[in-house]
């Protein structure tokens, strides 16, 4: 890993395991070890929280990420599976044209206007909530080319 940013901070995790925290200039993404010029000034960015879980601790980090993506200028919002009735996949939206659920139609139609996607989940069992997994199962083709990012 190249040292051409000084801002490099490690992370300690409870395990012991350590991360590196990239900090570009505002108007730089960071992916992986590269770092690339933004070509939008704002992005409408959807930030999903994962769970809706009594006591829940990443909704936290969740609107930590809106606050900053907002301190950035950009346009976050906030899904929140707390405020949602989502129901049990029956069916995908994608797949027929029945009637869906309010909830995943809003879902669908935050996703297709977003420029990108943060989901923030706890760990369950070594995996994602099934609320999440639901959720994300509801669509297919509206990810499609759309950048995930993963808290």
């Amino acid at each position: 890993m190249s040292d051409n940013f000084p801002n490099r901070q490690p992370v300690r995790w409870n395990n012991g395991a350590e991360s590196k925290i990239i900090r570009c200039p505002k108007d730089h993404i960071r992916i992986d070890e590269a770092t690339f010029p933004m070509t939008e000034d704002k992005l409408e960015i959807l930030v999903v929280e994962g769970t809706a879980r009594e006591g829940r601790k990443s909704i936290r980090p969740a609107r930590y990420v809106t606050r900053r993506l907002e301190d950035r200028g950009h346009e976050p919002e906030l899904f929140d599976l707390d405020d949602r009735e989502i129901p049990m996949l029956n069916h995908t939206r994608y797949s027929d044209n029945d009637k869906h659920p309010e909830d995943i139609e809003k879902f669908g139609r935050k996703v297709e206007q977003a420029d990108g996607l943060v989901v923030v989940s706890p760990e369950y069992n070594h995996s994602i909530p099934g609320s999440l997994k639901n959720l994300l199962d509801h669509l297919y083709p509206e990810y499609d080319g759309k950048p995930f990012s993963f808290v």
